[in-house]
């Protein structure tokens, strides 16, 4: 069970650095038989990492009731791994006025993976773990985007999405050293975030 709490707790974390606003309810969608029976757990996991950055004193033990206290909901289902979808998952949406953000983790090797945003999945999925820069732009966006955080601290991985219907891809970057959002917003205004695991 434990790396599945880290793929909630990953899954929280993005989602509140990415959130200009509480998005009122979370919801979040687990399929596979490992997770039938921990919806409390992953729903603990999930609200800690959503307020890690803003409560320092959560924990698995008051997450979920400081998450009510401060008007957030947690919505969750679960279904069965099908013949279509056989892995077990976790997906995590929000919405707010400006931003829809659907966010996908699974556990391999006993290990918690980032596997997809907003439906578009990684070439490779990446570990909830060590600092990540998390960016849509224009394949063109790289170099500029890899030269910018490399004046603060090494790149050490970088994977990328498919390239959506519109031109753009989902970029994740882990860097040595944790990137500031002020960092971050001097390239994008929208559509990335900086979080350290």
């Amino acid at each position: 069970m434990k790396p599945w709490i880290s793929v909630t707790t990953g899954l929280g974390k993005i989602m509140k650095a990415f959130l200009p606003t509480n998005p009122g309810t979370l919801a979040m969608q687990t399929q596979g038989e490992v997770l039938a029976q921990s919806k409390k757990c992953l729903e603990a996991a999930l609200c800690a990492g959503f307020l890690s950055s803003t409560s320092p004193s959560v924990n698995l033990i008051n997450a979920a009731a400081l998450a009510k206290e401060q008007g957030l909901n947690v919505s969750l289902t679960h279904s069965s791994c099908t013949k279509e979808s056989v892995h077990p998952f976790c997906m995590l949406t929000a919405t707010t006025e400006t931003v829809t953000l659907k966010l996908m983790g699974m556990v391999f090797a006993n290990t918690a993976l980032l596997v997809m945003i907003n439906g578009q999945k990684f070439s490779l999925p990446m570990p909830f773990s060590g600092n990540l820069v998390l960016y849509k732009g224009e394949p063109s966006s790289l170099p500029n985007t890899v030269g910018t955080l490399s004046q603060g601290a090494s790149v050490t991985s970088l994977m990328s999405t498919s390239v959506s219907d519109d031109g753009s891809q989902w970029f994740a970057i882990m860097t040595s050293q944790p990137v500031s959002k002020e960092s971050i917003s001097k390239l994008y205004a929208e559509n990335a975030a900086s979080v350290s695991f």
